[in-house]
């Protein structure tokens, strides 16, 4: 931040203050927090130190624990279910949007279902969200993640009638997005 700019946050009870730090170098916000203000010849350090706090606390805004802060992390981030309450549970409910879960295993052990079946999960609870589904492998089937959108609305007491069934389908193609990416180039550009 400029000079000016330091100036300008200053209450007019502090333009002395002000006008004194800028004679000793301290000429923006970033350098009255970094500064020895202890140090500053003609300064007293506890009104410079009382400045620095109220400074900082104006453009940061109060300082809070850390797990107030985790709590209201979580609160503005949703669960989604896996389709598996197990699972759910040892996650702590599930699923939370904005953060990104790997999933390690041999082959065959689920991987491939598990994703789907939490795109399906997704699609069957919501008509607002849109679900993903990066296709690095190529074990995606369609008819499988139709399968088990089936069984999550039939689970949910939902009908499956057929013209329930047409409204599903035209639900599934515009919520589950499928991108193949066999190479990391595709990757990224789905990620963009």
């Amino acid at each position: 931040m400029s000079h000016q700019r330091l100036l300008s946050l200053l209450p007019p009870s502090h333009a002395a203050l002000g006008a004194l730090l800028s004679t000793q170098g301290v000429k923006s916000v970033a350098s009255l927090l970094t500064t020895d203000r202890a140090s500053l010849d003609g300064v007293d350090p506890a009104a410079a130190d009382a400045l620095a706090r109220a400074l900082a606390f104006q453009l940061v805004g109060a300082p809070r624990p850390a797990l107030e802060a985790y709590r209201a992390h979580l609160a503005h981030n949703v669960l989604l279910s896996t389709g598996l309450p197990s699972l759910d549970r040892l996650l702590g409910g599930g699923l939370r949007t904005g953060e990104v879960v790997e999933l390690c295993g041999a082959p065959g052990c689920g991987k491939t279902q598990l994703c789907v079946a939490a795109c399906v999960e997704l699609v069957a609870s919501t008509q607002q969200a849109t679900a993903l589904y990066v296709d690095a492998a190529g074990g995606f089937r369609a008819e499988r993640a139709w399968e088990l959108l089936r069984s999550a609305v039939m689970r949910r007491g939902g009908p499956m009638d057929e013209a329930a069934r047409r409204a599903w389908k035209a639900r599934l193609g515009p919520q589950l997005r499928v991108h193949r990416a066999p190479r990391l180039h595709a990757l990224a550009g789905a990620l963009e």
